[in-house]
């Protein structure tokens, strides 16, 4: 059954259906999928009215609450949205609604262009909790985008069969990385370090002595209760011995008396990372906390004085563990006996909020999935024979232990050991962008692609997307694979230029995008199309002036229903020579002057475009033959057909000849042009490429005289439903390379 998501396009080669088991072909649903993004890019502007609220998302909630809500998300906690999202959007959520009301209001705030990120614009999108806000929306912001898609999935996971307009490519988006967020993330908290690197191990004994006086006035004042003359006192001896933590832990104690609980509170948690087996800091952090309500964090705090004091413990912590045991008590028994269903829900929140506090903690995101990446990359990196593939084991294998010690990776790496990314183009893009930061002896030196589409040249082989002139044609060539969106290896490649071809380099192949389809500029969609007549079948049909009981008798026959040929086995051998490459042009602006010659050379190597083309030569002889890739063809690949009585499926003689009237071997295909055959244009060519090597060239024929094919494989259709596929009341493709 259809859902609401298969009528948003997002990127074609994240359907699964796409690419066909042979390399570098497509599905007839791939080849649909195909007519759908060349309509979304060239056809007809369509526009989709969406509701979209621009005010700006209410103050963000407290960290805490964020945290807290993650990790304990209700299935029917409609109230909680609106700590998230405000009563604009969700005015209605205090009362019964429909859930369609709900997903139409989540849907206008996932559009808004303010603080919500759009990931298919995003290169990264660890980024987006990782970097400076000026560069991205900020880990809070992140984190509340987060859960208001995965309160929009709940939703629409149980309503699903109501269709709400508001589905966009940036709502999609967001569902895909918010499922993949708690799929792989393990959000947590652990205690904060502080950096003690500035504050002095020891101190001069003079300095000592000037500090143990004022700790005695100190104490004097805080026994005649003048706390903040306490203060005062307790801080000249922290400013002249910072390291010494009684010093400090004291003023905690007299900030305490003044009811200056956070400070306090700031005091006693510096007391304990200097001193981390100090037990009266940490009675004194638990007081503090206690104070402040906080009757969880009090009781771990107050548990670790004791267990540290030992037998020193004081009935001071114990008395102050037994009132943190009845404020969390009390709590409880206030949330069970209150009758006011949102009073009770508001207590339960803040008691929960409670075990997310960041009082002297730090969010930490661990990667559930660090291992499997770790092996996928390394299985590609195997599978697809990269050379460097020792240099990918060793940085991969050591590289999210680093990440978890403190180092800083790149950005793409990140999102890799995260599996933190959009599926199709942006997959492919992050796969091969972790192989090249993992491969040393490169990874400075080509750097990151500047577009999608870009290969990859290395002085040992070459790679290219899919999608692209190079990736479709060299599918057929033997050795190479194709996964995760790239074809390789293949073999190295010859410029034709005074670029150094040993430099690992991106290429972006320049070639025209070919319509996959035809259709008349004046049609009206609100018009009913009408299917043409087909013309294979126009020839079974009876003639003018045709007797109707010969006609008859004609059809009936079974000796004149018969297998067609299909082409013959050529002996031809052809052998690629090379992949030439030509830098083009630069339509683009010439760098500034002021960049320095080496950084102007490296810019226009990134954004140069180049022109393919392929060298043949035949049996080994002399001659050789060069097909530029002018176009980006398409090459179909069709299923295998039900048999029918004899196996392949039969034509009657009447029509016959309009599937053998029109094949080519690829020995001639240089020849061809529209002038060279007198057939009607609704004639299918069929290209012979039954020989060694015929197959590759026959694509490259196709990318340089702009012309889309269907491709028959052994196993595949059979020779009468693979041309009328390709017919032009089909497929409409209108070219057959037949393989075999």
């Amino acid at each position: 059954m259809s859902t609401e998501e298969d009528y948003v396009f997002f990127d074609i080669e994240s359907d699964p259906e796409y690419q066909s088991a042979y390399y570098g072909t497509v599905t007839c649903d791939g080849f649909g999928l195909e007519c759908w993004d060349y309509e979304v890019l060239f056809g007809k502007q369509r526009d989709m009215d969406v509701l979209i609220i621009y005010n700006d998302l209410p103050a963000l909630p407290d960290g805490s609450k964020i945290l807290r809500r993650l990790d304990e998300f209700s299935w029917h906690d409609m109230a909680d949205l609106e700590e998230f999202t405000g009563e604009l959007a969700l005015a209605a959520a205090k009362d019964i609604v429909p859930t369609s009301f709900v997903v139409a209001d989540l849907y206008s705030l996932l559009n808004n262009q303010n603080v919500i990120a759009h990931f298919t614009t995003k290169a990264s999108v660890a980024e987006e909790w990782r970097a400076p806000t000026d560069r991205s929306i900020g880990l809070w912001n992140f984190l509340r985008q987060i859960i208001i898609t995965k309160e929009l999935a709940r939703r629409l996971s149980c309503d699903a069969e109501r269709q709400v307009r508001g589905l966009t490519t940036k709502v999609l988006a967001s569902l895909i990385i918010a499922d993949r967020w708690f799929q792989n993330v393990q959000i947590g908290l652990v205690d904060m370090s502080v950096d003690t690197s500035s504050i002095p191990k020891t101190v001069s004994s003079l300095q000592k002595s000037k500090a143990e006086d004022f700790k005695r006035q100190g104490n004097e004042a805080t026994k005649k209760r003048l706390h903040q003359r306490a203060v005062q006192l307790y801080t000249e001896a922290v400013q002249t011995d910072p390291g010494n933590v009684v010093y400090r832990n004291n003023r905690s104690g007299a900030l305490y008396d003044l009811g200056k609980n956070w400070e306090a509170l700031d005091d006693a948690l510096i007391a304990t990372k200097l001193d981390p087996t100090y037990a009266k800091a940490w009675a004194r952090l638990g007081l503090a906390h206690l104070r402040l309500g906080r009757g969880k964090r009090a009781k771990k705090a107050l548990q670790r004085a004791i267990e540290l004091a030992g037998r020193n413990g004081t009935d001071t912590m114990r008395q102050n563990l037994e009132d943190a045991n009845a404020k969390i008590e009390a709590d409880m028994n206030a949330i069970e006996q209150e009758k006011n269903k949102e009073r009770a829900r508001r207590l339960r929140v803040a008691f929960l909020d409670e075990d997310w506090d960041l009082t002297g903690t730090m969010v930490t995101m661990d990667s559930r999935i660090h291992a499997r990446q770790t092996e996928g990359l390394v299985l590609f990196a195997e599978r697809m024979r990269w050379p460097y593939l020792e240099e990918v084991r060793n940085y991969a294998e050591t590289v999210y232990g680093d990440l978890v010690g403190g180092q800083t990776i790149p950005s793409h790496l990140y999102d890799w050991m995260y599996g933190m990314m959009l599926p199709g183009k942006w997959f492919a893009f992050k796969i091969m962008s972790a192989l090249i930061i993992c491969s040393r002896s490169i990874r400075h030196t080509i750097g990151l692609a500047p577009y999608y589409d870009c290969g990859v040249s290395l002085p040992q082989a070459s790679y290219w997307r899919v999608r692209t002139p190079l990736g479709s044609i060299l599918g057929c060539l033997p050795g190479v694979r194709s996964l995760n969106g790239w074809l390789g290896p293949c073999p190295p490649v010859r410029f034709i230029s005074t670029l150094d071809a040993d430099k690992p380099q991106h290429i972006r192949v320049h070639a025209r995008r070919l319509a996959p389809f035809t259709t008349n500029s004046e049609w009206d969609d609100r018009a009913v199309l009408l299917q043409g007549e087909d013309v294979e079948y126009e020839a079974r049909c009876m003639k003018l002036g045709e007797e109707v009981e010969p006609y008859l008798a004609a059809m009936t026959d079974r000796n004149q229903w018969v297998l067609p040929e299909k082409p013959v086995q050529q002996a031809s051998v052809w052998e690629m020579k090379a992949i030439e490459l030509q830098a083009l042009p630069s339509p683009k602006s010439v760098p500034a002057p002021s960049l320095g010659v080496e950084m102007r050379e490296e810019r226009m190597d990134r954004e140069t475009d180049y022109q393919a083309r392929i060298v043949f030569q035949m049996n080994g002889s002399e001659r050789t033959v060069t097909y530029t890739l002018y176009t980006n063809p398409i090459f179909v690949s069709l299923p295998a057909c039900g048999p029918g009585p004899r196996g392949n499926h039969e034509l009657h003689l009447r029509e016959v000849s309009h599937y053998q009237n029109n094949i080519w071997t690829v020995d001639r295909l240089k020849e061809h042009s529209v002038e060279t055959i007198a057939i009607g244009p609704d004639s299918v060519m069929i290209i012979n490429a039954t020989g060694h090597g015929c197959e590759l060239l026959a694509y490259a024929w196709c990318a340089e005289r702009g012309r889309n094919a269907i491709v028959r494989e052994a196993g595949g259709a059979c020779f009468a439903c693979a041309v009328r596929a390709a017919s032009r009341y089909r497929l409409g493709i209108g070219v057959v390379i037949w393989v075999s």
